[in-house]
């Protein structure tokens, strides 16, 4: 509702002055909200940094928050939420919530309906003014700027920016888990979609390395272990890919499928198999080579525009661990083979893993 809210009115200008004074440059200015934070960006050229900043500014500092505007803006968000239990998010909300217990990370974005019809105008006030200060902010500007000058500019846009303190979230306890989970979303579809997954680590911690090597080998494309032997061998699934999500203090790694609800089965034990494979034998040689080249690329091709940097360096900023790229790429260089097969066997344990389908049930 903050999001949305911002960009509904400023003291100064409409919604529709907002988005015109950008997209008159052939710019574009727009945000979005996880489950960590809000971010809001604009993307213009160079010589329009200083329009970007006073506008990113106006909408920071100076929100109208029109009644009107709320109760109106209630609608649009019951549309998304209604919306989403379409979209392919409703089955990653079903995994999370079911892969945490205590963790505020398991609930929706997007809320309930009766969060949404339960939230005040003065609600949404409170939180913008407990949030929306200087030290609980980070600013990042990425592009053909000198320093100096992008500097000077931020500090005149923002120079009446509340203070405040910093709210980081505090690190949680789970309790263990001994037993797998499951939940299912009965859905009139023709294919099932799954997701099995494991909580795995936060985003300072050394593990985080060894792990994203096993989730490439598992399912980083065509080539990946899980690919070839779902799709080219047993030819049960229309897609499969390992996914992962890396928190402050917690994160995952899952497998996400897509089958015949008939073959659900074979796909579990499938995945489950090649888990056990990895911890009992590790990975070879040329896998371990495959996974940190593929790394390596991708990582790369993320580099290639100013508004990619800015959110990797955006996230790692607020944790204060903006990493570089030549220095990610030697964190993944310096995985082994011994630690990726350590790291299989903390965390890929059959008796913890959840699984989340969304489809017809067999």
């Amino acid at each position: 509702m903050l999001e949305h809210m911002l960009f509904k009115g400023t003291q100064h200008y409409t919604s529709q002055d907002i988005f015109g004074s950008i997209e008159a440059h052939g710019g574009e200015i727009n945000a979005h909200t996880t489950r960590e934070y809000v971010s809001l960006h604009t993307v213009t050229l160079a010589d329009d940094l200083p329009l970007a900043l006073d506008m990113l500014a106006e909408i920071c500092l100076l929100p109208k928050f029109s009644q009107e505007a709320f109760l109106n803006e209630k609608l649009v968000v019951l549309g998304e939420l209604e919306g989403s239990r379409d979209q392919s998010s409703v089955l990653y909300d079903l995994f999370l919530e079911n892969l945490w217990q205590d963790s505020s990370l398991r609930n929706p974005i997007t809320g309930t309906v009766e969060g949404l019809r339960d939230i005040a105008l003065e609600d949404l006030r409170g939180f913008y003014q407990q949030r929306f200060v200087a030290g609980n902010s980070i600013l990042v500007i990425c592009g053909d700027v000198q320093h100096n000058e992008a500097q000077s500019l931020a500090q005149s846009a923002f120079n009446q920016f509340p203070s405040g303190p910093e709210q980081k979230p505090g690190p949680f306890e789970e309790p263990a888990r001994n037993t797998p989970s499951g939940a299912h979303l009965e859905r009139a579809t023709q294919r099932t979609y799954m997701l099995l997954g494991v909580p795995t680590v936060g985003l300072s911690h050394p593990d985080r390395s060894a792990l994203k090597i096993i989730e490439l080998v598992l399912g980083m494309g065509a080539s990946g272990r899980l690919y070839q032997r779902l799709r080219e061998e047993l030819g049960v699934v229309y897609n499969v890919n390992a996914v992962s999500s890396v928190y402050e203090h917690c994160g995952y790694l899952a497998i996400y499928a897509v089958c015949a609800p008939e073959n659900l089965t074979v796909v579990q034990d499938a995945i489950l198999d090649e888990w056990g494979d990895i911890q009992k034998n590790g990975i070879t040689d040329e896998e371990m080579n495959a996974a940190k080249g593929n790394y390596a690329g991708t990582l790369a091709r993320r580099f290639e525009t100013n508004l990619s940097v800015a959110g990797i360096f955006g996230i790692e900023g607020l944790l204060y661990q903006v990493e570089p790229f030549e220095q990610a790429i030697a964190r993944i260089n310096g995985v082994r083979r011994e630690g990726v097969r350590e790291a299989a066997q903390k965390y890929l344990n059959e008796d913890s893993y959840v699984i989340a389908s969304v489809g017809k049930a067999k």
